[in-house]
C-alpha cells in the first residue's frame, strides 16, 4: 500500500469513528431514561474513550503509515465506537417495545463481547509493541501471541454465555449460546493466558 492510499484509509477510518461516536451520543440522549443492566461505569463512558483512541490512531497512521501503533489505535477506536453505537442502538430499539429495529439481537451480541479486543489492543498488546509496532526482541514475540490467544479464549465465552447482555435493557437476551461447561472452560483458559501474558 502506498503512503497516499494509507493516508486515505486512515482518514476514512477516522471519519467512520467520528460518525459512530456521533450516532452513539445522539442515541444515548434519546434513551437516557431507559434502564440498562450491568453497566461498568456511567452510560456512554466508552464513547469519548474510544473516540480518543481513534483520533490519536488516525493522526499517527496519517503521519507514519508504516507504524502499526497508529493502525492498532484506529482499530481500537473503531471497535470501541462501533460497540458504543451498538449499545445505544440496542437500547433505543428495546425502548420501542415489541417493535424492535432490524439487527437488534446480532448487534446486542456483538456489543456484549467486543470490549475484550478493545481492552487488549489498547492495553497489554499496545504496551508490548510500543513504540514502533515490534516487540523489544524476538524473545518477546511469544508473549504478544499469548496475549492475542488470551483475547480469543476470553472473548468466546463472553460472546456465547446464555442470559442477559451487559449495558442493554434486561429484555434483550443472548441469542447465541454455548453449553455453560464449555464457556466456563474457555473463560478459565483465557484468564490463565491473560495472567501469563
Amino acid at each position: 500500500m502506498t503512503d497516499r492510499s494509507a493516508r486515505t484509509l486512515a482518514f476514512a477510518l477516522g471519519g467512520l469513528i467520528v460518525a459512530f461516536a456521533a450516532g452513539a451520543v445522539a442515541l444515548l440522549f434519546a434513551t437516557w431514561s431507559v434502564r440498562v443492566t450491568n453497566q461498568y461505569a456511567f452510560r456512554g463512558f466508552d464513547i469519548p474513550l474510544s473516540l480518543a483512541f481513534g483520533i490519536v490512531g488516525t493522526f499517527i497512521a496519517v503521519r507514519r503509515p508504516s507504524n502499526p501503533i497508529g493502525w492498532m489505535l484506529c482499530a481500537g477506536g473503531l471497535i470501541g465506537t462501533a460497540t458504543g453505537f451498538g449499545t445505544q442502538y440496542v437500547t433505543f430499539s428495546a425502548s420501542r417495545g415489541d417493535r424492535l429495529l432490524p439487527l437488534t439481537y446480532p448487534i446486542a451480541w456483538f456489543q456484549n463481547w467486543s470490549w475484550v479486543p478493545l481492552v487488549v489492543l489498547g492495553g497489554p498488546l499496545l504496551l508490548q509493541l510500543f513504540p514502533d509496532g515490534r516487540t523489544l526482541s524476538p524473545r518477546w514475540r511469544p508473549v504478544a501471541w499469548l496475549t492475542v490467544g488470551a483475547m480469543v479464549f476470553f472473548s468466546i465465552p463472553i460472546a456465547f454465555t446464555a442470559g442477559g447482555l451487559q449495558s442493554v435493557p434486561p429484555s434483550i437476551r443472548n441469542p447465541y449460546t454455548l453449553p455453560a461447561s464449555i464457556a466456563e472452560a474457555l473463560e478459565a483458559v483465557g484468564g490463565m493466558l491473560f495472567m501469563a501474558s
